[in-house]
């Protein structure tokens, strides 16, 4: 019997990142959910600090100002719902 020792972790694969930052906010009383500041930073910002390795990020959104640069792109029907919403970012992936 052998031991064989783990393999050296590699580079993480490259990804896209699809940010859904959309919706009604109906729990929230209707407040913008991407804006809502925790820890004096808005929370879309903070999922964009999360993901800021992707290659390509996409927000399904009203855009606005972030703190990177990213792709926007808006579900059809607008207020579709999440998959709507998924399947209008991933078009713009890779």
């Amino acid at each position: 019997m052998t031991d064989a020792a783990p393999a050296a972790p590699g580079p993480p694969a490259p990804y896209d990142a699809v940010v859904l930052a959309g919706g009604a906010a109906r729990r929230l009383g209707g407040a913008d959910k991407p804006g809502v500041r925790v820890g004096g930073r808005a929370l879309l910002d903070r999922v964009l600090a999360a993901c800021a390795d992707a290659r390509t990020t996409v927000v399904v959104a009203t855009p606005r100002p972030t703190v990177r640069p990213v792709r926007w792109a808006r579900e059809e029907p607008p207020g579709g719902g999440p998959v709507a919403a998924l399947a209008a970012g991933l078009r713009q992936t890779t």
